[in-house]
């Protein structure tokens, strides 16, 4: 396990669907199931990453181009925040990859 107070960063839901604590990013059995081609809110939750911090969201389909996109600025305390990210989801599986960059 990692020690306390240890930065991590997970997209919690999408499209309001929770995302589970240990996702498995299996293109095979997909963690989060959605029957819409709109665009979708990721929510993002994060701890002891300082608060301001845009979290970037890779997403990478089974077929079709890489997408990249921001985050809103995290909001809270440096102990739990949150942000949110649109997306447009292509058809077909996508696995998501959520990174935070900051200066101490």
């Amino acid at each position: 396990a990692p020690p306390p107070n240890t930065p991590t960063v997970r997209v919690v839901s999408v499209a309001g669907v929770p995302v589970p604590a240990r996702p498995s990013g299996s293109f095979v059995l997909p963690d989060v199931t959605l029957n819409e081609a709109t665009a979708v809110t990721l929510a993002i939750e994060a701890h002891f990453i300082p608060v301001g911090t845009i979290v970037k969201l890779t997403l990478t389909p089974e077929t079709g181009p890489v997408q990249t996109v921001d985050s809103t600025p995290l909001s809270g305390t440096l102990e739990s925040s949150t942000a949110t990210a649109t997306v447009t989801l292509p058809a077909g599986f996508s696995r998501a990859y959520v990174q935070a960059s900051w200066t101490p």
